[in-house]
């Protein structure tokens, strides 16, 4: 992520989304603009508020970084402090990466339930904010993983997975690019 991909977006008139805003835009209940990106960040490092909120900040476009809940405040990660405030900046919405940064291809179904739900619920009560999306750690998903995201209230849930599709029937499973990957 650098500053002359974020200008080029904004130089060329792209309008920047949240991923709680997907659902939104393909049932038709926010008209989109004709060009248009979906900015997120996985795992809550300490970079994002050091490097990338000053220039979501300057170019006034919006992301959605994903925290893994028990990384908050562990070194190189984003503290308590750093999430209030890129709160207050409303340019960030902030979704669930589980509790502990676990594959879900390798968890029993109750732990893949606990991974989506209490950190869900952690992230709600400690910030007073409501969490309306969730990114698989590592992009795994399963069936499993897409009920529980479905079953505890989530909107939408993201993958890296370029086979699916943009779709209302996919909102459990999101495709993303990494930035740099066309």
């Amino acid at each position: 992520f650098d500053e002359k991909q974020l200008k080029l977006f904004t130089d060329n008139g792209y309008v920047s989304y949240f991923i709680k805003d997907i659902p939104k835009l393909l049932s038709g209940k926010i008209s989109p603009a004709s060009k248009k990106i979906v900015l997120t960040f996985d795992d809550g490092y300490e970079d994002f508020y050091s490097q990338a909120l000053p220039l979501l900040k300057k170019y006034n476009v919006k992301a959605t970084i994903y925290i893994t809940y028990n990384l908050i405040g562990k070194n190189d990660y984003l503290m308590v402090s750093d999430l209030q405030e890129i709160i207050k900046t409303n340019l960030v919405e902030i979704g669930s990466h589980a509790l502990d940064h676990k594959s879900f291809k390798y968890l029993k179904e109750e732990e893949i339930k606990k991974q989506i739900s209490e950190s869900k619920n952690n992230l709600e009560k400690e910030f007073g904010i409501r969490i309306e999306t969730f990114a698989y750690p590592y992009g795994d998903y399963n069936e499993k993983a897409m009920q529980g995201v479905r079953e505890y209230k989530y909107a939408a849930a993201v993958a890296i997975d370029k086979e699916s599709a943009l779709t209302k029937e996919n909102l459990f499973n999101l495709p993303r690019v990494r930035a740099g990957i066309f």
